[in-house]
């Protein structure tokens, strides 16, 4: 007998094909809640994990999960999927999960599935089972995130091959999905100028830049306007030494502040050197000019994309894996601060790839690699690869890297309440960036040691490390530290007995990081979690926060976010959200979590 092939569509109106025909729906929407559930978690479920979210209201949760159980198997129809007491969903090789490939495959892959965009199980709710309502709000904002993900790198790939029409096609699917995200409307344009159509892409702007300051209540950045002032520069051939000395200029030009120069001068070098078909230059111009756009400018990332694009493309024809790794470690970090977590594990995957053992690369990828293991919660992992960054740039000699990597060392202590642990990483993150005179990147480890003083009763201490952050950030007008250093003072603030004042800095700190639209997200969460732990002085605006942290972590698939803002509205006498809060925290290895779930 010939093996049948079956796909699995969860995105949308659930079904089931099998040889593309539609299998009979099951009896009973809890059949595909047990298959989402399933299907979408990192590790096999336990029956009484899945009896708990789905039938805790249940006399005999389950006996009631069997025959719910007994549906799902019916309808996948594959020999040991969903049995015994550890439940998987392992098909063949040949199947399809739409869900599975949104979070695992590359964007080509995901663009052709049928649902991409489409809602997690569309049109079902779970109202009397809180815990799984919990879970599901989640996973439909992470994949709605990991859609509008897909096509953002569509939209970039697309461009860098030359289909102008498709990367246009692709941004307006995008805005669709994400119509008042300003990266949409900036991609948009950019596309819509690269098919040649400038004039509407000036009318765009125009009508993006009112819109959503109409919906937003505050301006957009100047990403949108600079993606039309931007003129193309017209290379003229030079020599390599004269264009080498431009492109050198132009990187001390912005790592001297004066990135207007400095972007002007990096994109001379880059269209000189492709004028002159000096490749080996234009890698190095292509990917500086991405660095600049993300490090040197605010609210530029998807420009700096588009230019490490076309550095990995030059370089991979012509076999230069260093510079390669590079870019694909940059445009990890990209995904790093938007939470695109799934996207930034497989470029530093491929930086690794290509790095030489041991070097400044492998100490980049594998600091950039634990942030993101930390903000998901997975902290062995994250404890694992922060060491080996520490380790790493200090035997090749890179204290950038190092002081970077001791911050986040520091930062995943912080987050576990561990201060005996927090303190000596960042105490010797700011004294390592003193050293090199690195003030870009210390208001950040001051701000997290600021939060390790308050916690220890310091707060006249606490006080006057996050004040120097907060001013030092804002001398850098850098909006992440500003958010930062203002959450530190906010919950020094609170420490005192000012929660009136916490409020005010909170929102304050909010509007701040919200300024730029690829400020680190993570940071934005944070103060939303700090805004909804005062919800009990302000119930009526702590549902509202509540919601916005949900819709963040969710979108990141900040699990231990998610399971605290249920906390949040247990705090508020929501029924059912304790148990949510355990079941989304369950498996994730934090004290503190424990602490504040038994509290």
């Amino acid at each position: 007998m010939v093996p049948m092939t079956t796909n699995i569509h969860l995105l949308g109106r659930p079904r089931i094909e099998r040889d593309g025909i539609d299998v009979a729906p099951p009896r009973g929407r809890k059949a595909w809640a047990i298959i989402a559930y399933v299907a979408a978690a990192e590790r096999p479920v336990s029956r009484d994990r899945l009896a708990g979210a789905l039938f805790g209201e249940a006399n005999d949760p389950l006996g009631a999960l069997r025959w719910s159980l007994a549906e799902a198997r019916r309808i996948v129809d594959v020999d040991g999927c969903l049995t015994g007491d550890a439940l998987s969903l392992d098909m063949p090789p040949d199947a399809i999960i739409d869900v599975h490939v949104l979070s695992h495959a590359s964007w080509v892959e995901a663009l052709a599935l049928p649902g991409l965009g489409a809602t997690l199980l569309e049109g079902m709710s779970f109202p009397a089972n809180p815990a799984f309502d919990a879970w599901l709000s989640g996973e439909r904002h992470h994949l709605a995130a990991r859609s509008a993900g897909v096509l953002r790198q569509a939209v970039l790939g697309r461009l860098v091959s030359g289909d102008t029409e498709g990367a246009l096609t692709a941004a307006q699917r995008l805005l669709a999905l994400e119509p008042l995200d300003e990266r949409a409307h900036v991609l948009t344009v950019r596309a819509m100028a690269s098919n040649g159509d400038r004039s509407g892409a000036t009318s765009h702007v125009a009508s993006a830049v009112a819109m959503l300051t109409r919906e937003l209540g505050r301006p957009p950045s100047d990403a949108l306007a600079a993606e039309i002032n931007t003129t193309s520069v017209q290379g003229r051939p030079s020599g390599a030494p004269a264009t080498r000395a431009l492109l050198d200029a132009g990187v001390a030009a912005c790592s001297a502040g004066a990135p207007d120069l400095g972007l002007a001068r990096i994109r001379e070098a880059a269209a000189n050197s492709h004028a002159a078909g000096d490749i080996d230059t234009e890698i190095s111009a292509q990917y500086e000019l991405g660095y600049a756009l993300v490090h040197a400018l605010r609210g530029r990332d998807e420009a700096g994309a588009g230019a490490l694009l076309r550095s990995i493309t030059l370089a991979d024809s012509v076999e230069q894996p260093a510079l390669a790794a590079s870019a694909h470690r940059e445009l990890g970090y990209i995904a790093f601060l938007g939470a695109r977590y799934e996207e930034a594990f497989r470029y530093l995957d491929e930086a690794e790839h290509l790095a030489s053992p041991m070097s400044v690369e492998v100490a980049a990828i594998a600091a950039i690699r634990g942030a993101c293991l930390t903000e998901v919660a997975q902290y062995a992992p994250a404890d694992h690869e922060l060491a080996r960054a520490t380790t790493t740039a200090r035997s090749a000699g890179s204290p950038r890297w190092l002081a970077w990597a001791q911050t986040m060392v520091g930062r995943s202590h912080l987050l576990r309440a561990d201060t005996v642990r927090a303190r000596p990483a960042l105490e010797d993150a700011i004294a390592t960036s003193q050293s090199i005179g690195w003030t870009t990147v210390l208001p950040w480890p001051e701000a997290l040691l600021a939060e390790v003083e308050m916690m220890e009763g310091h707060c006249d201490v606490a006080s006057e490390l996050a004040l120097h952050a907060f001013a030092l950030g804002c001398e850098l007008s850098d909006p992440c530290w500003e958010e930062t250093a203002g959450r530190a003072l906010a919950l020094i603030a609170v420490a005192e007995g000012r929660s009136d004042d916490a409020i005010e800095i909170l929102l304050d700190a909010r509007t701040r990081g919200a300024r730029v639209p690829d400020a680190w997200r993570f940071a934005h969460a944070q103060v939303l979690d700090s805004l909804a732990a005062l919800g009990a002085q302000h119930p009526t605006k702590a549902l509202t926060w509540i919601v916005d942290l949900e819709l963040v972590a969710g979108q990141g698939g900040m699990r231990e976010l998610l399971a605290r803002a249920q906390l949040h509205r247990a705090r508020l006498g929501q029924l059912g959200a304790i148990e949510a809060a355990r079941s989304l925290a369950e498996g994730i290895e934090n004290p503190e979590l424990t602490r504040l779930l038994t509290r």
